[in-house]
């Protein structure tokens, strides 16, 4: 039987490793100047690079409390963000 994240409604895994983290979920430069000239500032542009990665791994946009909280960490060190809270990126959801 195959596990939730691999039927025709995915979801995103509880758990990631690191591999999986970095090939799932590491923006690409497109990806990057994409979200640079959309949003102007870091809560958005992380927000953004999020919505793009998740609709890549599932196909559909994601409410924020279902993506995995090491992706979220994982993409804020990618495009080199400080930490950022829940609250500032439900403010964009």
């Amino acid at each position: 039987m195959s596990s939730v994240h691999e039927t025709a409604y995915p979801r995103c895994k509880p758990e990631l490793t690191q591999q999986e983290l970095e090939d799932i979920y590491t923006p690409s430069e497109e990806e990057m100047k994409f979200a640079r000239r959309y949003a102007r500032d870091i809560p958005a542009r992380l927000f953004i690079i999020n919505f793009l990665k998740t609709v890549q791994r599932l196909g559909y946009f994601a409410v924020l409390t279902d993506v995995p909280t090491p992706s979220i960490f994982f993409l804020a060190k990618c495009i080199g963000a400080r930490s950022i809270t829940q609250k500032e990126l439900e403010e964009y959801e």
